[in-house]
């Protein structure tokens, strides 16, 4: 800075005053978030769903392209007993077919609800009854598992 400029007049004392306003207000929406997600557990929750179905069906994949039938299985009950938990708003740990009467009176569609207990049947014959499972079936357990996020996650709030 010259002499006999005045401080006012420059671009960067106008830049470091604005700072600590966007500081300000970044952090008070970011503890406004916090106190909300902290205050509401169903909304943390469904918030949560569909990270936990991203995760579930990454790892899916996985042992399905490892021709792990068991193992896939499993994740898949998994995947879908968390993901119905949390867009539920219910413990996810005791879910098992039973929830199907939950989803009709929620208002989900019959055919997705047939989805979910064609999934949880499948998936407890693969757990208890060992047999041979084809890729195919396996696939298309996968893509009814994505079809069933996909409309609870535009439908179910």
């Amino acid at each position: 800075m010259t002499k006999g400029s005045y401080l006012y007049k420059n671009n960067w004392f106008w830049f470091f005053q604005i700072i600590p306003w966007l500081l300000f207000i970044l952090i008070s929406v970011g503890y406004k978030r916090y106190l909300h997600l902290k205050g509401d557990r169903a909304y943390a929750r469904n918030l949560k769903a569909p990270k936990v179905a991203r995760q579930g069906l990454k790892e899916a994949t996985a042992q399905l392209n490892n021709n792990h039938p068991r193992e896939f299985y499993e994740v898949i009950f998994k995947t879908l007993q968390k993901y119905l938990g949390f867009k539920l708003r219910i413990a996810w740990v005791g879910i098992t077919l039973d929830i199907t009467d939950t989803l009709k009176e929620k208002g989900v569609r019959e055919d997705i609800v047939e989805d979910v207990k064609h999934i949880f049947l499948e998936c407890d014959r693969a757990r208890y009854a060992p047999g041979e499972f084809s890729l195919a079936a396996m696939g298309k357990s996968m893509d009814k598992l994505r079809e069933i996020m996909n409309y609870l996650g535009r439908n179910l709030r």
